[in-house]
């Protein structure tokens, strides 16, 4: 039996990565060999994307995890049969057994709640949750009758009396017998994946971390002496999560254990003990995710990098080096974001984000255009070419999956307001499309290849002499080959988009040479900006800043660097650089803007 199922989470594991190989354009993963060889391992991440996290994870890591998983997920027919076979372990969410309140409530004085219509005693008990719109969340400490009960509150400010209001309540959950089981897996040497946010959202920022995950380690070291807990962070970074062919890195952290002092002071002080343990494990998520307090300032973060070094110019440094120069700006933008210089600098990107956008041009093109009108004449008919001879081979696979695409964005949308009305931490819901979209697609991709094959099968018999033993070949090779062919129309998808991106600001150069002329000088004049307000504050943030900063001195742009669009091919390097300098990030935030960010 063991065989079986080691053979079935291999074939998950497989099944995860071609999923994931197919919704995103790229998937780079960092740091594997960080990954600790043996257990136990608890690895935390951040969740920015409902059932894609785990997904990630489980199919890069190089160990094998048993995920807490909500119940409500491990109930699902699709999803529950996938968190079996994986090991899963099933967490009781309050709120997901959210019932509706019978009767009405008003507060009284001496901490009291008056029912009106009520039964408290058959629909309440001591440690449950009352959620009313607009008012705390009060705690009940004691049922007294049908129709009043004590409370305490989980607010400050505390509504007027008499006002009667609808309610809802959150049963209290015993989850003891969930870390009895936690703990025994930890003390076998298993590992243990866990999102100490607690649900997927769609910030910018880490949400507070949930307790949980210091009680699943503390707790284990202190009921069992000779379990050493090993903890390693996986930092989920999307780049328009919601979008089909969008990208992703996944990068784990160096692995820190935990200290066995603190699991002493645990057993005199857990509130203590817990909160030391979460600050080390948020600074461990910081480490490998890439947070800011709003959307705005995440753009134009993104945006100041690349004024800092061109896209065309990072193949100049190696991939540690990007990737330490991403957190540094990150990690000195966090630090410093107050300075006056910082503030008026990252405006005055914005607007310029925000100009390139209203014309439709990336970053990147205006860099690297050359004005030469012969060059843009030949490459925009090369471009035009290569887009129209991808569009011949690829229509005919993409007509037939337009209407699994339709039923499936009413479907993910559909999800995205249920999630979206049920949650308090999500901004638009936009972190349930993408999982919602992957969900639905293995749904209606096995019905749309049944379809296709089956009508196949029947114009044969209609219009042809074939025996049936004939036709029935004929429809297996066709059940081989279509989703070869939407894999290879998936792929092709890309180079028309590269293809169009270049086909468009060379036209718009040719028929705009002033209006790109100034937006370079404009261009030119903020990054030297962006290099000034960092040497300013570098030293401050990062002591040995003049050993690890990797520009000098600001390069003029090279005249000998050939026009960008040999890159109008898609390529099969997916180096961390190249992967977050092809990132199409106005794309990407206008789909968030679509969404109502």
């Amino acid at each position: 039996m063991e065989m079986i199922i080691s053979f079935l989470r291999l074939c998950i594991v497989w099944f995860n990565r071609l999923v994931l190989s197919v919704y995103f354009k790229e998937v780079q993963i960092i740091g594997t060999e960080k990954v600790p060889k043996e257990g136990p391992i608890i690895f935390v991440g951040n969740h920015a994307n409902q059932f894609i996290d785990p997904m990630a994870i489980v199919a890069y890591c190089p160990q094998h995890i048993s995920f807490m998983v909500a119940a409500s997920t491990h109930r699902q027919r699709m999803m529950g049969f996938f968190t079996r076979i994986m090991g899963a372990i099933p967490v009781e969410r309050p709120q997901d057994i959210t019932q509706e309140g019978q009767g009405t409530i008003e507060i009284a004085e001496d901490s009291k709640i008056i029912g009106h219509e009520t039964n408290f005693k058959k629909q309440l008990m001591e440690g449950d949750t009352l959620k009313v719109k607009g008012w705390p969340e009060y705690v009940v400490t004691e049922v007294t009758s049908e129709t009043e009960l004590k409370f305490k509150s989980k607010g400050v400010n505390s509504p007027e009396t008499g006002v009667k209001k609808e309610y809802k309540v959150i049963p209290k959950v015993d989850q003891s017998q969930v870390f009895a089981k936690v703990w025994e897996e930890l003390k076998n040497g298993k590992n243990l994946g866990i999102f100490p946010e607690g649900g997927s959202h769609d910030q910018t920022n880490l949400l507070p971390l949930k307790v949980g995950v210091a009680i699943c380690g503390l707790g284990a070291m202190s009921k069992y002496k000779d379990t050493k807990i090993k903890v390693v962070a996986c930092g989920l970074k999307y780049f328009n999560p919601s979008k089909f062919r969008s990208k992703m890195i996944l990068e784990f952290s160096t692995p820190f254990e935990v200290d066995s002092k603190l699991v002493e002071e645990y057993q005199e002080d857990k509130k203590t003990a817990c909160g030391k343990f979460l600050n080390q494990i948020e600074k461990k998520l910081r480490s490998v995710t890439f947070t800011a307090p709003n959307y705005k300032e995440l753009k134009s973060i993104y945006l100041a990098r690349r004024l800092y070094i061109p896209s065309s110019e990072v193949e100049d440094y190696s991939q540690e080096e990007m990737n330490d120069l991403y957190k540094r700006f990150f990690k000195g933008y966090q630090e410093k974001r107050k300075e006056e210089e910082v503030e008026n600098l990252m405006e005055e990107v914005y607007e310029y984000g925000a100009e390139l956008k209203s014309l439709g041009i990336k970053d990147s093109k205006v860099y690297e255009i050359e004005f030469n009108t012969w060059d843009l004449l030949k490459k925009s008919f090369i471009s035009l070419f290569r887009m129209v001879m991808s569009l011949i081979f690829m229509l005919p696979g993409l007509m037939t999956l337009l209407p699994m695409y339709m039923i499936n964005r009413i479907l993910s949308e559909k999800e995205r307001r249920k999630a979206l009305k049920k949650s308090s931490v999500k901004v638009v819901g936009a972190d349930v499309v993408g999982s919602s979209r992957i969900l639905y697609s293995l749904i209606l991709y096995p019905l749309t290849c049944t379809f296709f094959t089956t009508s196949l099968f029947i114009l044969q018999r209609m219009y042809s002499s074939l025996s049936i033993y004939d036709c029935l070949v004929n429809c297996f090779w066709f059940l081989v080959c279509y989703p070869i062919y939407n894999y290879i129309c998936v792929r092709s998808l890309d180079g028309v988009t590269d293809n169009w991106n270049n086909l468009f600001v060379r036209v718009y150069c040719l028929f705009s040479k002033d209006t790109m002329e100034v937006i370079r000088a404009k261009r030119e004049n903020l990054a030297k900006k962006v290099h000034n307000v960092i040497n300013l504050f570098g030293p401050m943030v990062f002591e040995d800043f003049d050993k690890m900063k990797l520009v000098k001195n600001l390069k003029p742009k090279s005249k000998k660097r050939k026009d960008s669009d040999k890159d109008s091919e898609v390529t099969s390097d997916s180096s961390f650089y190249q992967l977050m300098d092809d990132i199409d990030f106005d794309e990407a935030f206008n789909s968030l803007e679509e969404l109502g960010i």
